[in-house]
């Protein structure tokens, strides 16, 4: 039993040496819960919002272009010196374009439920309390 994150071991998988047994995205619980957040000191944002707003419009315009064509699966075979078929299995199976979305934070519920239940929070928070005082959706894309 292990742990990987693609593209590492995909030839194993694909030459039938290894078997996946379970995805996190198999636990309908989180499956739509956001678990990676873009954090800024709160001083900087103030004093640098256009930076961040800027950076995060360029970061959207990359994950953009990664789903689009295929010169984004060319340069990241290369990047990664897996052959093209392993890195467009990456992207396609892997990393989902929808979990790579900039604009909204999915699962806050749960999340702060499990912020109180792991100690990493002392006391419970509300999503409106945290939505109001800590959080600050910087870009949302055009639909």
């Amino acid at each position: 039993v292990g742990w990987s994150v693609p593209p590492f071991v995909l030839k194993d998988l694909a030459e039938g040496h290894l078997q996946i047994i379970a995805r996190g995205s198999d636990v309908v619980a989180i499956r739509d819960q956001t678990i990676r957040v873009n954090v800024a000191n709160a001083n900087a944002l103030k004093e640098k919002r256009d930076a961040f707003v800027r950076y995060i419009r360029a970061l959207s315009r990359a994950i953009d272009w990664a789903y689009t064509g295929d010169a984004a699966i060319d340069a990241y075979a290369a990047l990664a010196k897996v052959p093209r078929e392993l890195a467009q299995r990456t992207r396609d199976e892997f990393y989902p374009k929808q979990s790579l979305q900039l604009s909204e934070v999915r699962g806050l519920e749960l999340t702060l439920q499990q912020a109180l239940e792991y100690k990493y929070i002392s006391a419970p928070l509300s999503a409106a309390e945290v939505q109001k005082g800590l959080m600050d959706i910087l870009y949302t894309p055009a639909k």
